[in-house]
Protein backbone atom coordinates (compact mmCIF):
# COMPACT_ATOMS: atom_id res chain seq x y z
CA UNK A 1 0.00 0.00 0.00
CA UNK A 2 1.54 3.54 -0.97
CA UNK A 3 -0.21 6.97 0.04
CA UNK A 4 -0.50 9.28 -2.84
CA UNK A 5 -0.41 12.81 -1.96
CA UNK A 6 -0.97 15.94 -4.08
CA UNK A 7 0.63 19.04 -2.46
CA UNK A 8 -0.75 21.11 -5.38
CA UNK A 9 0.54 22.45 -9.17
CA UNK A 10 2.55 19.18 -9.88
CA UNK A 11 4.35 18.13 -6.62
CA UNK A 12 3.55 14.64 -5.32
CA UNK A 13 4.27 12.76 -2.29
CA UNK A 14 4.45 8.75 -2.36
CA UNK A 15 5.00 7.49 0.67
CA UNK A 16 4.92 3.57 1.36
CA UNK A 17 4.32 1.38 4.26
CA UNK A 18 7.38 1.52 5.47
CA UNK A 19 7.43 5.25 5.31
CA UNK A 20 9.83 5.61 2.10
CA UNK A 21 8.97 8.66 0.92
CA UNK A 22 9.35 9.90 -2.50
CA UNK A 23 8.87 13.44 -3.82
CA UNK A 24 7.84 14.64 -7.33
CA UNK A 25 8.77 18.47 -8.60
CA UNK A 26 8.76 20.56 -5.66
CA UNK A 27 7.68 24.12 -5.68
CA UNK A 28 7.90 26.74 -2.51
CA UNK A 29 5.04 27.96 -2.43
CA UNK A 30 5.01 31.47 -2.50
CA UNK A 31 5.96 31.94 -6.07
CA UNK A 32 3.00 30.38 -6.98
CA UNK A 33 0.64 31.68 -4.47
CA UNK A 34 -0.09 28.45 -2.93
CA UNK A 35 1.00 26.95 0.02
CA UNK A 36 4.48 25.07 0.03
CA UNK A 37 4.43 21.65 0.25
CA UNK A 38 4.94 19.79 4.33
CA UNK A 39 6.42 16.60 3.63
CA UNK A 40 9.95 15.48 3.59
CA UNK A 41 11.37 12.80 1.32
CA UNK A 42 14.13 10.43 1.24
CA UNK A 43 14.03 10.48 -2.23
CA UNK A 44 13.65 13.96 -4.56
CA UNK A 45 12.64 13.24 -8.47
CA UNK A 46 12.53 16.75 -10.47
CA UNK A 47 11.75 16.68 -14.19
CA UNK A 48 13.16 19.95 -15.27
CA UNK A 49 14.98 23.17 -14.08
CA UNK A 50 12.05 25.44 -13.91
CA UNK A 51 11.32 27.12 -10.89
CA UNK A 52 7.77 25.93 -10.09
CA UNK A 53 9.55 22.02 -10.10
CA UNK A 54 12.83 22.03 -8.67
CA UNK A 55 12.62 23.50 -4.80
CA UNK A 56 14.59 19.96 -3.46
CA UNK A 57 14.96 22.17 -0.84
CA UNK A 58 11.80 22.34 0.34
CA UNK A 59 11.26 18.77 0.85
CA UNK A 60 14.84 16.78 1.31
CA UNK A 61 14.90 15.21 3.89
CA UNK A 62 19.31 15.15 5.09
CA UNK A 63 21.00 12.97 3.05
CA UNK A 64 18.06 12.88 1.03
CA UNK A 65 19.05 11.55 -2.99
CA UNK A 66 17.89 14.06 -5.38
CA UNK A 67 17.46 13.11 -8.62
CA UNK A 68 17.48 16.35 -11.47
CA UNK A 69 16.12 15.52 -15.07
CA UNK A 70 17.80 11.68 -14.53
CA UNK A 71 17.84 9.61 -17.60
CA UNK A 72 18.29 6.09 -17.07
CA UNK A 73 17.55 3.59 -14.55
CA UNK A 74 18.58 3.54 -10.69
CA UNK A 75 17.61 2.03 -7.70
CA UNK A 76 17.01 4.19 -4.40
CA UNK A 77 16.29 2.58 -1.20
CA UNK A 78 12.66 0.94 -2.07
CA UNK A 79 12.34 2.19 -5.25
CA UNK A 80 13.05 1.50 -8.89
CA UNK A 81 13.78 4.73 -10.96
CA UNK A 82 14.01 5.39 -14.54
CA UNK A 83 13.89 8.60 -15.79
CA UNK A 84 12.65 8.87 -19.67
CA UNK A 85 13.59 11.64 -22.04
CA UNK A 86 11.06 14.16 -23.46
CA UNK A 87 10.50 17.70 -24.30
CA UNK A 88 8.94 20.57 -22.52
CA UNK A 89 7.08 21.64 -25.70
CA UNK A 90 6.69 21.15 -29.41
CA UNK A 91 9.64 22.38 -31.01
CA UNK A 92 11.83 19.61 -29.70
CA UNK A 93 12.35 21.44 -26.23
CA UNK A 94 14.27 24.86 -28.31
CA UNK A 95 11.39 26.53 -26.87
CA UNK A 96 11.16 25.56 -22.82
CA UNK A 97 14.14 22.52 -22.68
CA UNK A 98 13.79 19.02 -21.91
CA UNK A 99 11.69 17.40 -19.55
CA UNK A 100 11.78 14.34 -17.48
CA UNK A 101 9.48 11.27 -17.57
CA UNK A 102 9.75 9.15 -14.23
CA UNK A 103 8.51 5.70 -13.76
CA UNK A 104 8.94 4.60 -10.41
CA UNK A 105 8.28 0.89 -9.35
CA UNK A 106 7.84 0.47 -5.80
CA UNK A 107 5.48 -1.55 -3.55
CA UNK A 108 4.64 -3.68 -6.39
CA UNK A 109 3.12 -0.55 -8.47
CA UNK A 110 4.51 1.17 -11.66
CA UNK A 111 4.17 4.64 -10.93
CA UNK A 112 5.01 7.18 -13.63
CA UNK A 113 5.05 11.70 -13.24
CA UNK A 114 5.01 13.31 -16.43
CA UNK A 115 6.65 16.29 -15.51
CA UNK A 116 5.92 18.86 -17.81
CA UNK A 117 5.50 16.83 -20.51
CA UNK A 118 5.22 19.18 -23.81
CA UNK A 119 4.93 16.98 -26.73
CA UNK A 120 3.72 13.51 -27.51
CA UNK A 121 6.45 10.75 -26.40
CA UNK A 122 8.16 9.31 -28.91
CA UNK A 123 7.51 5.65 -29.81
CA UNK A 124 10.23 4.01 -27.28
CA UNK A 125 9.35 5.96 -24.42
CA UNK A 126 5.25 4.83 -24.90
CA UNK A 127 6.80 1.86 -25.15
CA UNK A 128 8.38 1.85 -21.70
CA UNK A 129 5.20 3.65 -20.22
CA UNK A 130 2.97 0.78 -20.97
CA UNK A 131 0.67 -0.98 -18.19
CA UNK A 132 0.97 1.98 -15.69
CA UNK A 133 -0.73 1.39 -12.28
CA UNK A 134 -0.57 5.10 -11.82
CA UNK A 135 0.09 8.17 -13.65
CA UNK A 136 0.24 12.01 -12.87
CA UNK A 137 -0.23 14.14 -16.14
CA UNK A 138 -0.26 17.96 -16.58
CA UNK A 139 -3.76 18.85 -18.38
CA UNK A 140 -3.78 22.50 -17.92
CA UNK A 141 -2.10 23.15 -21.59
CA UNK A 142 -0.11 26.55 -22.44
CA UNK A 143 3.46 25.02 -20.65
CA UNK A 144 2.37 21.49 -21.41
CA UNK A 145 0.21 18.80 -23.99
CA UNK A 146 -3.04 21.01 -24.48
CA UNK A 147 -6.29 19.18 -22.45
CA UNK A 148 -7.15 17.07 -25.87
CA UNK A 149 -3.66 15.81 -25.99
CA UNK A 150 -3.41 15.33 -22.52
CA UNK A 151 -6.75 13.13 -22.93
CA UNK A 152 -5.37 11.26 -25.95
CA UNK A 153 -2.28 10.77 -24.23
CA UNK A 154 -4.31 9.36 -21.17
CA UNK A 155 -6.48 7.27 -23.56
CA UNK A 156 -3.43 5.77 -25.50
CA UNK A 157 -1.45 4.67 -22.09
CA UNK A 158 -4.92 3.94 -20.16
CA UNK A 159 -3.27 3.61 -16.60
CA UNK A 160 -5.22 2.09 -14.62
CA UNK A 161 -5.49 5.43 -12.08
CA UNK A 162 -5.06 8.81 -13.56
CA UNK A 163 -4.17 11.84 -11.63
CA UNK A 164 -4.64 15.41 -12.95
CA UNK A 165 -2.71 17.95 -11.98
CA UNK A 166 -0.74 20.96 -13.66
CA UNK A 167 -4.30 23.00 -14.20
CA UNK A 168 -5.35 26.02 -12.72
CA UNK A 169 -6.88 25.67 -9.22
CA UNK A 170 -8.01 28.93 -6.95
CA UNK A 171 -4.90 30.57 -5.73
CA UNK A 172 -2.72 29.55 -8.51
CA UNK A 173 -1.10 32.22 -10.30
CA UNK A 174 -0.48 30.64 -13.63
CA UNK A 175 -1.97 31.13 -16.51
CA UNK A 176 -3.28 27.73 -17.38
CA UNK A 177 -6.56 25.74 -18.25
CA UNK A 178 -9.00 24.76 -15.36
CA UNK A 179 -9.61 20.82 -15.14
CA UNK A 180 -12.77 20.94 -16.89
CA UNK A 181 -11.35 21.49 -19.93
CA UNK A 182 -9.51 18.11 -19.22
CA UNK A 183 -12.69 16.15 -18.00
CA UNK A 184 -14.45 17.07 -21.10
CA UNK A 185 -12.65 15.20 -23.15
CA UNK A 186 -12.37 11.92 -20.77
CA UNK A 187 -14.36 8.97 -21.52
CA UNK A 188 -13.01 6.86 -18.42
CA UNK A 189 -15.02 6.89 -15.11
CA UNK A 190 -14.09 10.21 -13.04
CA UNK A 191 -13.79 9.52 -9.36
CA UNK A 192 -13.65 12.56 -7.25
CA UNK A 193 -12.17 12.04 -3.82
CA UNK A 194 -12.75 14.40 -1.26
CA UNK A 195 -9.08 14.82 -0.08
CA UNK A 196 -5.57 15.61 -1.03
CA UNK A 197 -4.39 11.78 -0.56
CA UNK A 198 -5.70 8.18 -1.99
CA UNK A 199 -4.26 4.86 -0.81
CA UNK A 200 -3.00 2.68 -3.37
CA UNK A 201 -2.30 -1.25 -3.36
CA UNK A 202 -2.08 -3.90 -6.23
CA UNK A 203 -4.81 -5.51 -4.39
CA UNK A 204 -7.42 -2.14 -4.88
CA UNK A 205 -6.78 -0.66 -8.44
CA UNK A 206 -9.92 -0.50 -10.27
CA UNK A 207 -10.49 -3.18 -13.28
CA UNK A 208 -10.70 -0.36 -15.75
CA UNK A 209 -8.93 2.39 -15.97
CA UNK A 210 -10.26 5.99 -14.18
CA UNK A 211 -9.31 9.40 -13.95
CA UNK A 212 -9.18 10.27 -10.00
CA UNK A 213 -9.40 13.93 -9.61
CA UNK A 214 -7.95 14.68 -6.09
CA UNK A 215 -8.75 18.35 -4.02
CA UNK A 216 -6.27 20.88 -4.09
CA UNK A 217 -4.01 21.05 -0.97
Amino acid sequence: MVAITWHGHACFEVRTATGFTIGFDPHDGASLGISPPRFKADLVLISHEHFDHNKAEVIAKPGAKVLRAFIGEAVVGEAKVVGLRSVHDEAGGALRGPNTIYVVEVEGLRIAHLGDIGAYPSSDVMEALRGLDVMMIPVGGRFTLSPRDAWRLTEDLSPRITIPMHYKTPRLRLPIAPLDDYLKYVKFRVRRVEASSLEVSKDTLPASPEVVVLLPP
